[in-house]
């Protein structure tokens, strides 16, 4: 394992630097767009090969699947980092919303 500093630039943003050898491994050069992904354990990873357009959804076909299964492959993909999902379901109305008006479930 490898340790960094952690730097504050201008007062606001912290920055950490990346290995030169890894991000030449994973063809990184400046000016690369990267996702930073946050899991609920404290691990933060970097995705490489975004681009600008940031990560694809991941797409969940939801056909004969009980509500607790459900919630926990949602769950999965939160741990996992998934930021977007589409679904889709045959009886499912389209673009019907899920929880509040925060976007988050209600409980």
């Amino acid at each position: 394992m490898e340790t960094r500093k952690i730097q504050q630039v201008g007062g606001g943003t912290y920055t950490v630097s990346l290995p030169k050898e890894w991000a030449t491994a994973a063809d990184i050069e400046p000016g690369a767009v990267v996702a930073l992904h946050s899991h609920i354990d404290g691990t933060l990873v970097v995705q490489t090969d975004v681009g600008e357009a940031g990560v694809e959804p991941l797409t969940l076909s939801v056909v004969d699947v009980d509500s607790a299964t459900l919630e926990r492959t949602l769950w999965a993909a939160y741990a996992a980092g998934i930021d977007a999902l589409n679904s889709s379901s045959p009886t499912a109305s389209p673009r019907k919303p899920i929880g509040g008006s925060s976007g988050s479930p209600e409980t």
